[in-house]
């Protein structure tokens, strides 16, 4: 299996982590899903992806909507999210690639 480094994190004993990512996958919800970006709902029949990583020994899934761009702005102007997703809220928003 490759994995792709993402670099690292924080964990609840406030030590540094690496973060691995081991799988993406874009799939058709069977399920109500949460979007982990914009926290809205991923329906039934709706296209998402789904990211399986490691935080240290930690696993963890996300998921978010296919339509990124949607996605992440509306996390930026929900959270003020100051980081990858903001980056692409600004491009988004100059009318840059879409």
């Amino acid at each position: 299996m490759t994995s792709i480094y993402m670099g690292t994190e924080m964990d609840e004993d406030g030590d540094y982590v690496d973060v691995y990512r081991l799988s993406r996958r874009k799939l058709t919800a069977r399920k109500q899903h949460r979007c982990n970006r914009c926290r809205r709902p991923i329906l039934v029949g709706e296209q998402y992806w789904r990211d399986f990583s490691m935080a240290g020994k930690e696993p963890f899934m996300e998921k978010w909507h296919a339509d990124t761009r949607l996605c992440f702005e509306l996390a930026c102007r929900n959270t003020g999210h100051h980081g990858p997703a903001h980056d692409l809220c600004v491009i988004t928003q100059q009318g840059r690639p879409r």
